[in-house]
């Protein structure tokens, strides 16, 4: 028995994260090294102290009882100590009989900092090339209808190529001013919530896709509870729906079909294609950010692979969901569900 403990103890020494084990009276009772220098302690420190008045974080003792509170669950949080961020990982597990946490550590600082350099150098992108590109979008639109009609054909097509890629430009950086506003929290407290028709959603959605020329009219079938009122954000409910439209109007050439259902608390909204459909290795990377399947209709395609991403993010910050179920040849079908509004 004495030789298992030594080899546990040597293995938990060895981890290259840190590693806390914390009983029901706040001691620890398994640690390595690397967890007591990320937080800053000594092991006589331990031995004189508990382990909440050691850490420099009022919410790492909150953490932990959550955590010894909530067995089913395993939760994450990050906090600052000694100047570093630590991202702590916490499960409970039942060792010699008794009920205790286990905390895994890791320094995310240059994580955290990395990303810090990622959403000010975004920031910076959005805001100084939205004018420029404005102008040069106005004025090429000017020179577009109003062209001569001398101008030759090679010039024309020059300017109709010209307008196309700056149309191009703006729909990334509208997508990654969307995407800054997402991971710093701009977009969640930006949210206007009202109650609405979900078909007056969808209706605005269409209206775009025909303003960007997809001609949704003669493809997509509208059918079930279009007047089920909805809890939401209104642009960022049409942004959902419109993103999802255009991947199903983009990957089928038959018909798209809507479909709405109003159920107690929720509405329930379907978009289902009959198009090339997707492989399971893709699904689970389908609403990561910039992720974009490799297949035919992708390689001839100018999209920035943010859409799915930007529609969850906007759904999920309305206490909404979306899922995918797809297989290859057999269609794609993305199903959302957003809170009923409240009945009167």
């Amino acid at each position: 028995m004495e030789t298992t403990c030594e080899s546990l103890d040597a293995f938990i020494e060895q981890l290259p994260v840190g590693l806390l084990v914390v009983d029901s009276a706040g001691a620890v009772s398994m640690h390595n090294r690397v967890a007591l220098s990320l937080l800053g302690i000594d092991v006589e420190d331990l031995l004189v102290s508990p382990l909440m008045s050691l850490v420099k974080d009022s919410g790492f003792a909150v953490f932990v009882s959550r955590q010894s509170a909530e067995p089913s669950t395993r939760q994450q949080a990050t906090f600052l100590v000694n100047g570093k961020s630590i991202t702590c990982r916490g499960s409970a597990a039942a060792i010699a009989g008794e009920r205790s946490v286990v905390l895994t550590l890791d320094d995310t600082t240059q994580i955290h900092r990395l990303d810090a350099i990622k959403q000010e150098f975004i920031g910076a992108i959005v805001h100084k090339i939205r004018a420029p590109l404005s102008t040069l979008k106005t004025a090429l639109s000017v020179l577009y209808e109003n062209r001569p009609d001398n101008l030759s054909a090679d010039a024309a097509e020059v300017i109709d190529i010209s307008r196309h890629e700056v149309e191009r430009l703006n729909k990334l950086l509208n997508s990654l001013r969307d995407l800054f506003a997402i991971e710093t929290g701009l977009a969640a407290k930006e949210l206007e919530f009202e109650e609405f028709a979900v078909g007056k959603s969808i209706e605005r959605a269409l209206h775009a896709l025909e303003k960007a020329g997809r001609s949704p009219r003669q493809r997509v079938r509208i059918s079930g509870a279009l007047d089920a009122m909805i809890r939401a954000d209104f642009q960022r409910m049409t942004g959902a729906i419109e993103i999802l439209l255009d991947n199903a109007l983009l990957f089928s050439e038959g018909p798209v079909e809507i479909t709405v259902q109003r159920l107690s608390a929720c509405v329930i909204l379907s978009v289902r294609d009959s198009g090339i459909g997707i492989g399971p290795e893709a699904q689970c990377l389908l609403f990561s950010k910039f992720f974009r399947e490799d297949n035919a209709v992708t390689r001839g395609n100018d999209g920035n692979g943010l859409g799915l991403f930007l529609a969850k993010s906007w759904l999920e910050m309305m206490d909404g969901s979306v899922s995918c179920e797809s297989n290859p040849g057999k269609g794609t079908t993305f199903v959302i569900s957003i809170p009923g509004a409240l009945a009167p």
